[in-house]
């Protein structure tokens, strides 16, 4: 037996590690504040020990569940890096596919737009028995499908070493579109029919990237994905096919966002709950055949400083491999906004390569095993959402629970919450509603499209979590492209030094969320400041100091700004509930502070100033 190493250190248990975290933090009032719930209602404890070890099923199911090469040597774990293309013309998207296959993509994504294809152009010089090929946005699948096999079989391609999807999925839009066509049930029954040969290319790929675009929680989309496949089950089963088919067909497509454990543990979740639903239709396949696949979620992604999202796509898609994708679709960084390039299409190509042949997370099967803190989360997350997919079916299922309003609702409750820490700023968004360029400058052609189809119930909008926020700055950029001046704020420093310098950091960029002009000065005195202010150029003067210097000196500031320059809008950084009353009888317009809801408060100094 080999040595264990650490032999000559006793094992600490879990209440010997609470003693020293109440003693260190200087009482368990402070150690009970460090708890914290997540959007799944979940409690997150600041530590975990192997005495919070979980005896779960789901955590067994998972040590063969993870998908490897055919061969060992190639490594421990592989994933398909998929890159999508844009379909507007057949030979260019010929050209950019072969491109980035030659930058090291393992499969491309042809998005068709509804438009006819034709493959012998589409397909030229592509090698299929190497690489996965998808295809999705068709506006008639069975008969694309057709031709490809068609093609195939002409070309003399090994029909067993075809690999990709068809993405053909009515639930997901009828949830967006409100269209329903039930003969496409009878296409996807044919479909499957027709590919019995095609062992590795899958013609049921579902998508659940819609729930968590409009806001849903990370149990939501496990148990709503769940009710979609098991609608899909039901349908299917009376077109005269098993269960079994459809679980050899079908590919899950999941959405990646940005809580990087909870995204972790939701794939690993959703991987053991996707066997829990075979074992009940008595399917027999092995737990790493189940086929998920990660993309990019357009909910954590922003229009202003979009280079920040290249690293929300890296931890983005660390998270998902590590939770044991078969696949890893990132979308390029600009995608939810504008035209995709050939460069931001390379970037987004290259994060899979750096976490394979950089980071290798090729290498280890499962590096995320035997972390007590991921188990809880996984095996929480797969409890909840098993109850909430019981819940929908008791209701008949998830079409009929959709057209009745029910999971639109509940989805609404969890992005309201969400909507609620972004607005007041607890979940930071860099570059958004924290951290702002306030150089940057975007055209009002980037906006997100808010077009609402006329439908009888709700549909789901997906969105950018960001878009209140970038909403109102682009709202500040289109008055001031329309040749009204920017709103200008003139913070006035003065009294304690290190609380006007941190409450002129929080203004500042309070007020640069909104695309306004920032500009800083110190004074010597708050008479000097209201003097200085009074001349100013500036739409809006804010105090800056301490709530000492507030209570001393800040009403006559505001009485003389009020007297003198009727035309300017005074704030007071900060809040003094003891004092606060004072300042607003002497006139103050408003206070910003850590719990203001910055989209009100900035929304009501646009439709002042413009």
């Amino acid at each position: 037996m080999k040595e264990k190493l650490f032999d000559e250190f006793s094992s600490v248990s879990k209440e010997e590690w609470i003693s020293k975290a109440v003693a260190d933090l200087k009482g368990e009032e402070q150690l009970a504040r460090l708890t914290w719930e997540t959007e799944n209602g979940i409690s997150v404890k600041p530590f975990y020990t192997e005495e919070d070890k979980i005896n779960s099923p789901y955590l067994d199911r998972l040590k063969e569940a993870f998908p490897k090469p055919a061969f060992y040597n190639e490594g421990a774990r592989e994933w398909v890096n998929y890159t999508k293309i844009n379909i507007s013309g057949i030979s260019q998207a010929n050209a950019d596919a072969l491109e980035a296959l030659e930058r090291g993509a393992d499969g491309v994504i042809f998005n068709l737009n509804g438009q006819d294809i034709e493959f012998n152009s589409l397909l030229k010089d592509i090698d299929l028995t190497i690489c996965s090929i998808a295809f999705e946005n068709c506006e008639a699948p069975l008969v694309l499908l057709k031709e490809y096999l068609s093609y195939l079989k002409d070309s003399q391609v090994p029909l067993d070493q075809v690999k990709g999807y068809l993405m053909q999925d009515p639930i997901a839009r009828l949830t967006l579109t409100g269209q329903w066509d039930e003969s496409e049930l009878g296409d996807m029954a044919e479909a499957i029919r027709l590919t019995a040969d095609l062992a590795g290319f899958r013609v049921l790929a579902i998508s659940s990237q819609h729930f968590t675009d409009a806001g849903a929680s990370h149990v939501q989309e496990l148990a709503l994905m769940l009710n979609s496949l098991t609608d899909y089950i039901d349908h299917l089963t009376d077109k005269g096919l098993t269960a079994q088919h459809v679980f050899e067909n079908v590919a899950v497509l999941m959405g990646v966002g940005s809580d990087y454990f909870q995204e972790m543990a939701k794939f690993r979740a959703a991987r053991v709950l996707l066997f829990e639903l075979m074992g009940a239709y008595q399917v027999t396949l092995p737990i790493q055949d189940i086929f998920l696949m990660g993309v990019s979620s357009v909910w954590s992604k922003t229009l202003y400083d979009p280079y920040v999202n290249m690293l929300r796509n890296a931890t983005e898609s660390m998270a998902a491999i590590l939770g044991g994708v078969n696949a890893l679709y990132v979308a390029p960084h600009n995608s939810s906004f504008e035209k995709d390039s050939s460069f931001s299409r390379r970037i987004a190509l290259n994060i899979s390569h750096l976490l394979k042949e950089e980071s290798y997370l090729d290498k280890v099967v499962d590096p995320a095993a035997g972390s007590y803190y991921l188990d809880y989360l996984t095996h929480t997350l797969a409890e909840k959402a098993l109850t909430l997919f019981k819940q929908t079916e008791e209701a008949g299922g998830f079409i009929k629970s959709f057209t009745a309003g029910e999971i639109q609702q509940q989805i609404a409750v969890i992005r309201k919450q969400k909507e609620t820490q972004i607005k007041r700023r607890k979940q930071v968004l860099v570059g958004t509603n924290r951290y702002p360029n306030t150089g940057e400058v975007i055209t009002s052609n980037k906006a997100q499209s808010t077009e609402v189809s006329d439908v009888a119930f709700e549909l789901l909008k997906p969105q950018r979590a960001a878009s209140c926020f970038e909403t109102l700055r682009l709202e500040t950029d289109r008055n001031v492209e329309a040749g009204k001046k920017r709103p200008k704020v003139l913070l006035a420093l003065f009294g304690n030094v290190t609380m006007r310098k941190a409450r002129a950091a929080f203004a500042g960029e309070f007020f640069g969320i909104a695309g306004f002009a920032v500009e800083e000065k110190m004074f010597d005195s708050s008479e000097q400041a209201a003097k200085e202010s009074i001349t100013s150029d500036a739409d809006i003067v804010v105090m800056c100091a301490a709530d000492e210097d507030y209570e001393a000196e800040s009403e006559s500031f505001i009485q003389q700004l009020k007297r003198e320059a009727t035309d300017k809008q005074v704030v007071v950084a900060g809040f003094a509930e003891s004092f606060a009353s004072k300042l607003e009888e002497a006139g103050v317009d408003e206070f910003v502070h850590l719990k203001s809801d910055a989209i009100s408060v900035l929304s009501d100094f646009q439709r002042k100033l413009f």
